[in-house]
């Protein structure tokens, strides 16, 4: 990873105190040699976002352990996305729509000898490149010198190119191209990066970057330049956004064109942490998680399946009833319905803690942003359906901003931080039906899911009271959805549909299966993302107190469609018994200004609902407008407890970080001796590199999955 500043954890006074050293935390979770203690916490210094996607290219590359390959010939490893651990969308459910992807990555490295360059060719089909479009990635890196106290970050080329690919797999245009070099001169670090993106639509993206500092990298100088369409104008690229960067062992100044220049101090630094993991709190042993595993196709093809499903590579597709086969080589059958069944499990809070908390309310076919102020609900903004960002009101939006927001007494919202959907509604009305205001001391009710698992299903007769459309659900169901609708609840009654284990499948009171033609038109109907039953209960209401299935200990939904988060699929065995991966770990957890690795009391006595599923520990994420990115809600201390849902006592601890240095209020006095204008870099892609990467490789072996070498 490259880092313009290079600090030391120097953090004083108790809100910002942490000690990397584990002297802060003691107990027999912490002691010399338990899996806590040895598990390696990933830093870094967020000083510009300028060399963001050249430290994801190099962190992509590294977890495909290159360099464990040389001159053995072209070999698969299976990597996590660029930017997989930092991004979140808070109107969607982790245990109901979520897909673990990965990339796979093509790797050939080769070095004629000692006093040759290590040359590693790469190849990534990515299924959503700019524009959304499918793209074949090449990268040609030559590596000349490793690092050393002469060349801190070695001395490396790379070139790459993103073409892209139609649904036959062919290549067409150029969507990308990007070229980026570190090296040494004059006893200075140079490091350059250029890249140009047109993504169509009069869409562009283009960045220069250029780096000159001291051998050590503790004072230098940078120019960066970024050029980008407005999403809100397309067709029309604005001038480039110029920033001169200085920095010295202290301090961090970045000035754009036309504006002050803001100082950052290298001793205050603010942790923003991305991922965790889950360890013993008695033994300090880490939690493990049968979470899933890789999968070979017949054709020579890998993908991944788990608890959340099957991913495959672009232009792979796999089917119910195919064979498909371990890393040991062991065969299994794809088992696929065309649906699944969420258990949805009682537990509360008060609506107070949901105090400025952020809710997706999904009104007459626009996806809200609310949440509760102490007195009302109130709008906070809107999802984009196009991009999925979430346009947030301002005080011009003078009928919107902050504008109160009124819930039917069936209505509800989805909170991301608590990973449920709330009914709100039931605290807007009495029991008779009359209006009432709601408090912060009203009680919230909401389910946690949990997919089911055929290991744990069984045949049962389901009920609810919920509209329902005819089964199995074609074109006439949809445009008359509506009215339908409206006329149910004139006069509602009670369905009986029946799940059955074997094919975990639900089928209506004629023995129709619930399942989506495919082929439908969904545009602008509230089945864009399937068709979803809820509650579903074992046990029968009546026009009475039929709302009360909302309230129960346990109920059911079923999801269906023709999506990949829509379906249950998952593997069979020789003996045709099914493979069970195992869920995420659910926990409750209140958050504390005392658990809190930056002593921020901002979300002080809220609670949250995290998932561990043995990767990563799962956290509350919000889009801040001032980055333009998504980040951390909160920022947990390591060794923080948590407790299972069964009572277990586990620890947290933050594995990869960014350091996130403090603005200086009064930086009067502060200089910097070397301060220059480097200028634009020289560099150029060189199309000539990248045509040496060649086609993909017909065969390759899968050796490396997320970092780590299979055995």
């Amino acid at each position: 990873r490259i880092e313009l500043s290079n600090v030391e954890d120097t953090s004083s006074g108790a809100s910002r105190a942490l000690d990397l050293s584990r002297g802060a935390y003691r107990g027999a979770y912490n002691d010399t040699g338990t899996d806590y203690s040895t598990t390696v916490k990933n830093s870094w210094v967020d000083d510009t976002d300028a060399l963001d996607m050249v430290n994801d290219i190099l962190g992509v590359v590294k977890d495909t352990a290159y360099a464990n390959f040389i001159n053995l010939g072209p070999y698969k490893a299976l990597v996590r996305q660029v930017g997989d651990s930092q991004e979140s969308q808070s109107g969607g459910s982790a245990t109901s729509t979520t897909t673990e992807q990965l990339m796979e990555i093509y790797v050939d490295v080769s070095r004629a000898g000692n006093d040759a360059p290590m040359i590693v060719k790469v190849w990534v089909e990515e299924d959503e490149g700019p524009g959304d479009q499918p793209m074949l990635i090449r990268g040609y890196f030559t590596v000349t010198q490793g690092v050393s106290e002469d060349y801190p970050y070695g001395v490396m080329n790379a070139h790459f190119k993103g073409t892209a690919l139609d649904s036959g797999g062919n290549e067409g245009s150029d969507l990308f191209t990007m070229a980026m070099s570190v090296g040494a001169s004059g006893g200075n670090v140079i490091i350059e990066n250029v890249e140009d993106n047109v993504e169509g639509g009069g869409f562009e993206f283009h960045r220069r970057v250029r780096v000159v500092a001291n051998a050590d990298v503790t004072e230098g100088n940078a120019y960066v330049s970024v050029q980008e369409t407005d999403w809100d104008n397309p067709g029309v690229l604005p001038d480039p956004t110029v920033v001169q960067v200085a920095f010295n062992e202290t301090h961090f100044k970045a000035t754009e064109e036309g504006e002050l220049p803001v100082i950052y101090a290298k001793d205050d630094l603010w942790h923003r942490v991305f991922r965790y993991k889950l360890f013993d709190a008695a033994t300090g042993a880490e939690v493990t998680r049968n979470s899933g595993f890789p999968i070979e196709t017949e054709e020579g093809k890998h993908g991944y399946v788990g608890y959340y499903g099957l991913w495959t590579p672009h232009g792979v597709t796999v089917s119910h009833g195919d064979t498909v086969y371990d890393m040991d080589g062991t065969a299994y059958t794809v088992f696929q319905a065309e649906g699944k069944l969420t258990r949805h499990t009682r537990s509360s809070m008060t609506l107070g803690g949901l105090d400025g908390v952020e809710l997706s309310k999904w009104s007459n076919g626009s996806d809200l942003i609310v949440t509760w102020d102490g007195v009302n609900f109130i709008k906070l903004g809107y999802r984009n359906q196009n991009t999925g960002q979430i346009v947030y009101y301002t005080p011009d939006d003078v009928a919107d901003y902050h504008a109160a927001v009124t819930f039917q007494q069936w209505e509800g919202a989805w909170c991301e931080a608590l990973r449920a959907y709330l009914r709100l509604g039931n605290l807007c009305f009495n029991n008779d039906g009359s209006p009432r205001a709601p408090a912060d001391a009203d009680v919230v009710y909401y389910h946690a899911e949990t997919t089911l698992d055929p290991a744990e299903a069984v045949d049962m007769t389901l009920y609810t009271w919920a509209f329902t459309l005819d089964a199995p659900v074609d074109q006439t169901d949809i445009d008359g959805a509506p009215a339908a609708e409206s006329a149910y609840w004139s006069s509602p009654s009670e369905k009986t549909f029946n799940f059955t284990a074997a094919t975990m499948m639900l089928t209506d009171g004629d023995g129709d299966p619930v399942t989506m033609e495919t082929g439908l038109n969904l545009d602008g109907t509230n089945y864009q993302w399937g068709y979803h039953i809820s509650p579903l209960t074992p046990t029968q209401y009546d026009i009475n107190t039929h709302w009360q299935a909302h309230e129960a200990e346990v109920y059911y939904s079923w999801t269906t469609g023709t999506e990949a988060w829509n379906q249950y699929v998952t593997l069979m065995d020789g003996n045709g018994d099914f493979v069970s991966f195992q869920a995420p770990i659910s926990i409750a957890y209140t958050h504390s200004t005392s658990n809190d690795v930056n002593g921020d009391a901002t979300h002080d006595g809220r609670t949250f609902r995290l998932e561990y599923d043995g990767f990563s520990v799962s956290i509350p994420w919000e889009f801040d407008d001032a980055s333009d990115e998504w980040q951390p809600l909160i920022n947990i201390k390591d060794g923080t407890a948590l407790t299972g849902p069964g009572s277990e006592a586990y620890v947290i601890k933050g594995i990869e970080e960014a350091l996130l240095m403090t603005p200086v209020a009064d930086p009067s006095g502060i200089t910097f001796g070397s301060e220059t204008n480097v200028g634009e870099p020289s560099l150029t892609y060189d199309a000539a590199k990248t045509a040496l990467v060649g086609a993909l490789p017909v065969t390759a072996e899968l050796l490396v999955i997320k970092g780590e070498l299979i055995d």
